[in-house]
């Protein structure tokens, strides 16, 4: 992937916009996809749409985001984090990439009186704990240590008097809480954020 951060965005936005022409909208992202998925929530607002609901699935705030070396995203390759096969040579410069291109951008408050609905959803368990990480130094990189914040983090600041809905993804690290064994947690936080929305407004 080579490209920049505007370009990247506005090709998610274009998307959504061809899959559903009007709002509301119903978002979400993990990892870096949760910085990508309130990006686009700006843009809709700022072109006179809804957004009901945002899913935040253990993602930083866009501005707390950094890099990490290449061999932290080998060890998780040696663990079978990307699957039980091994993964394509384009995948871990993926990662790299999109996370560079997530750097420039600095999410500040939404602009309206119709914020949507917050559910983030926290991983407890670090990749780092397991035999053979490397030593990456003393960084303070949400996926090199067990979260202590189990509360908004941050993002409470970009979406000042919003309702939040806060789950932890027990047992689960960065990845494996995207896995079968664990992505009840995200159903679970989807059915109270999204499902019961819809509910209280008649849908």
């Amino acid at each position: 992937m080579n490209c920049t951060h505007t370009a990247l965005l506005s090709s998610y936005y274009n998307e959504i916009r061809r899959r559903q022409p009007k709002g509301p909208y119903h978002l979400g992202g993990w990892s870096a996809g949760g910085g990508f998925a309130f990006a686009c929530a700006e843009l809709l607002i700022r072109d006179g749409e809804e957004v009901q609901s945002l899913i935040i699935i253990d993602s930083p705030l866009p501005q707390q985001m950094e890099t990490l070396p290449v061999e932290f995203y080998e060890h998780c390759a040696t663990l079978g984090l990307y699957g039980n096969e091994k993964p394509p040579s384009y995948l871990i410069p993926h990662f790299l990439r999109t996370l560079e291109t997530m750097l420039p951008y600095q999410a500040t408050p939404l602009k309206t009186r119709r914020l949507p609905k917050v559910g983030i959803l926290w991983a407890c368990e670090t990749v780092m704990d397991a035999a053979g990480a490397p030593d990456i130094g003393e960084r303070n990189h949400f996926m090199l240590r067990r979260r202590q914040d189990f509360g908004p983090d941050g993002w409470d600041t970009v979406l000042p008097g919003a309702e939040f809905v806060l789950g932890k993804a027990v047992g689960a690290n960065h990845f494996t809480m995207m896995q079968k064994d664990h992505n009840q947690h995200i159903a679970r936080l989807i059915e109270k954020v999204v499902v019961q929305g819809l509910a209280q407004v008649g849908y």
